[in-house]
């Protein structure tokens, strides 16, 4: 019977400080106070800024900009291009060799 009766006093403890928190938040929201409700929000709701600004690790900068320059340094010199008109491109069936085409059956 003890067990009976310590499990019915914590519940009945529990609810009571449930009704509590209810009415106190209740009645910060009532307050029309808006510092008042953020801050009953933000408890609530666990709410927390993240930090503003990364870690300043000056070493893992210098890290990340050596791996990505040395792509950078391999690249080749850029192709010049050159106009070519419509009449002097030649089409694909005259570069394929008529012998070549019909080996391929």
């Amino acid at each position: 019977m003890l067990y009976n009766q310590a499990r019915n006093i914590l519940t009945r403890e529990i609810r009571a400080a449930k009704r509590s928190y209810s009415e106190k938040l209740r009645n910060q929201f009532s307050t029309n106070e808006p510092a008042n409700m953020w801050k009953t929000l933000k408890n609530i709701t666990c709410f927390s800024k993240p930090p503003s600004q990364a870690e300043k690790n000056q070493q893992l900068v210098d890290d990340l900009n050596v791996f990505y320059c040395r792509f950078e340094n391999k690249l080749p010199p850029p192709i010049s291009t050159t106009h070519i008109s419509n009449q002097q491109q030649p089409s694909l069936l005259q570069l394929a060799p008529i012998h070549w085409v019909h080996n391929l059956w």
